[in-house]
Formats: structure tokens, C-alpha cells, sequence
């Protein structure tokens, strides 16, 4: 039988466990304070900056762009660049570099048969990074098709949608199928190659084991 002055040993486990969790919870929220506060989830927009002709000017402008422009889900455009958020970081790309963009889907499989369970993503290619892929995660297919409406609109000389010859054209030679591309929007009468029917028409993805 316990007296007032004695504590059970399960109690004491238990008052020792809640103690670690406390300290780790802690921990954490210190760590993840820290890592906003110095840019830790900015990393590739700094490396960005860094590597640009005029890092000064260049930060300036993507601060002047992220004050002027609307987040829409985890998406901001412009002419100039396009910037996304991904597993809690920020990336940017150029906008003259937003290549080829698609819906991507991934329908995953449970004991060998498909489930409904699917990812949903809108890739984004660049030319300057060769076969650089931005994958933007979305909730379902209506925001990625309206991420690709957008996209449609706000960069002219970006391919939009999917087929296998318009894959191998990328693979072959990302700045000359952008080139190619661009030369074709501007003439009118001279629709490129292999054009999607469908403005975002997605590939068969392979399922998830």
C-alpha cells in the first residue's frame, strides 16, 4: 500500500515519458522557429538569387513580386517568375524557363489492385535546368487543371499538355523544343507539332506499390 509521500512506478513512467515528449515537442518548435527566421525554408529562392547576374536587384524583384501578386493554393504567377511551395519549402523558377507543364497522376495499388487512393500534380519542366522537373502538388485534378488555365495564359511560349512525341521533342533538347515552341506561337498559321488536343491531357502513370 502506498503512503502520501510515495508515487507509484508506473506513474513515475509515465510522468517521465510525458517529460521526453514535452522536451522533443520543444525541441522542435525552437528548430522550426529558427529555420523561418533565417531563410531555412527558402534555401533553393536563395541559391536562386545567389547564382542571378544581380543577386541585389534580383531579390528586390521577387520581393516586389510576392507583395504584387495572389498565392492561389500553394501557387503564385507572373510573366516573371512562377514560385510554389513544396513539403513546407519555396521554390521559384523563371518565367521564360516554364517550358512544358502537365497533370500528372499517380493511382496507387493495394495487394496488386488499384485503390482510389491517387496523387495529384501539375510537372513543370525548365529549359535552362535541363530536364529539370518542379512537381506542384495539388488536392484534386480541377485545381491542377486550373493551375494549368492560368499557366495557359500567363506564359504564351510554354507548352501545355501531354503526348509521347512531345516528351521525346523535350527529352531530345530542352532549349530547342522551347525555342521551336515559341517560334510557333508567334505564327499562327503554323501550329507546332504534335500539339496536345487536350490542353492539359495527362500521361497513364504507373501505380504505386
Amino acid at each position: 500500500m502506498l503512503t502520501d509521500d510515495e508515487i507509484d512506478g508506473s506513474d513515475t513512467f509515465v510522468l517521465g515519458f510525458m517529460g521526453i515528449v514535452m522536451l522533443l515537442v520543444l525541441a522542435l518548435l525552437i528548430w522550426f522557429v529558427v529555420r523561418s527566421l533565417t531563410g531555412g525554408f527558402q534555401k533553393q529562392i536563395r541559391n536562386y538569387i545567389k547564382a542571378s547576374d544581380d543577386p541585389q536587384a534580383t531579390e528586390q524583384a521577387l520581393d516586389r513580386f510576392y507583395e504584387d501578386t495572389m498565392q492561389d493554393g500553394k501557387v503564385r504567377m507572373s510573366r516573371s517568375w512562377l514560385m510554389y511551395d513544396k513539403g513546407g519549402n519555396s521554390w521559384v523558377l523563371a518565367g521564360d524557363d516554364v517550358v512544358w507543364a502537365y497533370q500528372h497522376t499517380v493511382r496507387h495499388k493495394a495487394y496488386g489492385i488499384l485503390t482510389v487512393r491517387k496523387e495529384v500534380m501539375v510537372r513543370v519542366f525548365g529549359a535552362k535546368e535541363k530536364r529539370a522537373c518542379h512537381d506542384i502538388y495539388v488536392r484534386n485534378e480541377d485545381e491542377a487543371q486550373e493551375i494549368l488555365r492560368q499557366m495557359q495564359s500567363t506564359y504564351p511560349d510554354a507548352m501545355i499538355g501531354y503526348n509521347a512525341e512531345i516528351e521525346k521533342r523535350y527529352r531530345a533538347n530542352p532549349v530547342t523544343f522551347h525555342q521551336e515552341v515559341a517560334a510557333a506561337r508567334r505564327q499562327p498559321a503554323a501550329a507546332p507539332a504534335a500539339e496536345p488536343t487536350e490542353p492539359a491531357q495527362e500521361p497513364e502513370s504507373k501505380p504505386l506499390y
